[in-house]
């Protein structure tokens, strides 16, 4: 069988590994981006870690990068800080306000610097046996737009024509198939805009800010991050509703009422981070997701199918899981092919069905004013919410992401009165 997949990270490069790994299937990846690029996603979950290492990416290459042990919060209807750790032992320490000289062996994740972080991974993928045009997608040639009729092509910016038994959209919130079928639906609600930037030589501040961990702080009606990209630049963003129309001075205005604030106020704002060349960077971070994840010929992968606001910080680790997902789906496909259009309904569905999941916590986490009853009814068990606070599942073992004690403690903080 021969695979074609749009966009190589993390997705599509996931995909590939299963694909190249442990099938004879002939797979090339087509990417638009020149990397290293600047991109914002720069929180990585245990869980992505996890995979890299099953992608025999070396990790020891990610230790200029920071260690992300968890997050503290401040967040819900009441003001305190509240953390949610990976380990148990070090949350508790964190609750005590007990500090440690030494916790590196505890389990973590990384926050990264991702045009850094991206390099290193092109370069080991470019080094094993994977097939990489760089050419950014053209067309999306179709027999018919207006109907299920499969594709024919992908012309390529150079005219170059790629033709496949099966197209994998993995294009993130571009979504190429998805735009040329018209297929997306926005959120009503989760239609938000993101204000950031670079801080560098930002100092650690109280206990609170530490570089080993991500730190989110919620007003009325915005939300902001601090994620230590490095061990001497910061990423700081405020989250908003696109209504609101917000500029670079009301995230100057806003970030004052921060605790963020002590430990920028005496850093240097970055210019420019690789291509970004402003102080300050905007992105639309509009909820959306596809009518329909299958075709004839094809299916949408990760961001490209869906994307949720980030306050869940889930999108790698989702798009790893069903990229997973999707392998299985396609080898089924190709020694079962009399069940074809079944095995695709079941990807499908299992994807909305998450997809649920994911936006009801969404929602809960953004509307601080829910009771608890609330709660239940709209997840269906209040354990649910970390279940999927990091992309759903554990990528490997199939677990939920946090714990049961994680689970209840954000629970009881979110809605705490």
């Amino acid at each position: 069988m021969k695979v074609v997949i749009i966009g190589w990270w993390p997705a599509g490069s996931t995909l590939w590994n299963y694909l190249v790994s442990k099938t004879d299937f002939d797979v090339t990846i087509i990417e638009k981006e020149i990397f290293p690029r600047h991109h914002v996603g720069e929180s990585l979950q245990p869980d992505v870690i996890r995979s890299l290492e099953e992608m025999e990416i070396p990790i020891s290459e990610l230790s200029g990068f920071p260690k992300k042990y968890g997050a503290i919060y401040k967040w819900g209807l009441h003001n305190d800080r509240w953390s949610v750790l990976y380990s148990k032992e070090l949350d508790e320490l964190y609750d005590r306000n007990e500090t440690l000289d030494d916790i590196s062996h505890y389990e973590h994740g990384f926050n990264v610097e991702r045009a850094k972080f991206d390099a290193i991974l092109l370069k080991h993928f470019q080094a094993r046996w994977w097939k990489l045009l760089v050419d950014p997608v053209q067309n999306i040639d179709f027999t018919d737009i207006n109907d299920d009729a499969p594709i024919q092509s992908i012309t390529l910016q150079s005219w170059k024509q790629i033709q496949a038994d099966i197209f994998i959209d993995a294009s993130g919130q571009k979504s190429c198939i998805s735009e040329a079928k018209k297929l997306k639906v926005f959120d009503s609600i989760l239609k938000n805009t993101a204000i950031y930037g670079y801080y560098k030589w930002y100092t650690d501040g109280d206990v609170l800010l530490k570089k080993d961990f991500q730190y989110i702080e919620s007003q009325w009606d915005v939300w902001f991050w601090w994620i230590p990209i490095s061990y001497d630049i910061v990423s700081v963003g405020m989250i908003f509703n696109s209504t609101k129309k917000f500029t670079s001075k009301d995230f100057e205005t806003r970030i004052l009422q921060t605790e963020i604030w002590d430990s920028i106020k005496n850093a240097v704002q970055v210019d420019t981070l690789w291509e970004s060349t402003s102080q300050y960077n905007y992105a639309a971070d509009w909820s959306f997701i596809s009518k329909k994840a299958y075709g004839k010929n094809w299916f949408l992968l990760g961001d490209a199918y869906w994307f949720v606001d980030p306050i869940l910080s889930g999108g790698v680790s989702f798009s790893m899981e069903k990229s997973l997902h999707l392998w299985k789906i396609l080898q089924m496909m190709d020694s079962q092919p009399q069940s074809e259009e079944t095995l695709k309904k079941v990807y499908e569905m299992k994807y909305k069905e998450d997809i649920t999941k994911y936006l009801k916590m969404a929602y809960v986490w953004y509307s601080k004013t829910h009771a608890k009853q609330d709660w239940i009814e709209m997840t269906g068990d209040k354990r649910k919410f970390v279940e999927y606070i990091s992309g759903g599942q554990r990528f490997l073992e199939q677990n939920s992401i946090f714990q049961d004690w994680q689970n209840e403690k954000i629970y009881n903080n979110i809605l705490k009165t």
